[in-house]
């Protein structure tokens, strides 16, 4: 029997969330049209003919995901998770709004006229 090796550090009550940015700023579609809000989950739904993508970057799954971030509520994925560093909900709330006001100001300022500016910002 394997056993699966994680690298990451297990979350703390000082440290109780994930320094992601991850399910505001990224996702994957896959071929078979599957959403994943980062490489290390597996994918939370699947864009169907017709549907907009909005419907899955501001859906239920999505919006609980980047809740329990903000709250330092990591379900198994993202304690496990690898790649981004422990930080505090606290810390990670600050940067959440300085990374969107960001992006609102480069959308209000016409420097990316293709994204939608109002797709997968809410928590």
């Amino acid at each position: 029997m394997s056993t699966r090796r994680t690298y990451a550090l297990d979350p703390t009550a000082e440290a109780s969330t994930r320094d992601c940015l991850d399910p505001w700023f990224f996702a994957l579609l896959d071929s078979r049209r599957n959403l994943q809000p980062c490489c290390w989950r597996p994918p939370i739904g699947r864009l169907e003919p017709g549907q907009p993508l909005d419907a899955l970057l501001d859906g239920p799954e999505m919006r609980a995901l980047r809740r329990r971030l903000l709250d330092g509520d990591l379900d198994a994925h993202c304690a496990q998770c690898p790649n981004r560093a422990l930080t505090t909900p606290a810390n990670l709330r600050r940067r959440v709004r300085h990374e969107l006001a960001a992006e609102h100001a480069r959308l209000a300022a016409g420097q990316d006229e293709a994204a939608t500016p109002n797709c997968h910002l809410r928590a």
